[in-house]
């Protein structure tokens, strides 16, 4: 499964969101958002997020922004018993 998280440096919500993420087993790719432009043209303009982090799961077609562990939490207990 594909996740990607968009960060930026020094962003606290951002290390909480990818620990909460490693916490639950999930394998993710990190964009930093000041580093590249279009990936922030992505964030702003087709999925209309105002901050990071985001989350995108690109199998489901979902995506969140903030640290929000409740939705990590229930997304991957979703994925857990769908394996089960």
């Amino acid at each position: 499964m594909e996740v990607t998280v968009y960060t930026r440096p020094s962003c606290q919500p951002c290390a909480y969101t990818k620990r909460a993420l490693i916490k639950q087993g999930v394998d993710f790719t990190e964009v930093d958002i000041t580093e590249d432009p279009q990936a922030f043209e992505y964030l702003k303009f087709h999925l209309g997020a105002q901050e990071v982090p985001v989350v995108v799961v690109m199998e489901r077609a979902d995506h969140w922004t903030g640290a929000r562990e409740e939705k990590i939490r229930e997304w991957t207990d979703q994925m857990k018993s769908k394996t089960d």
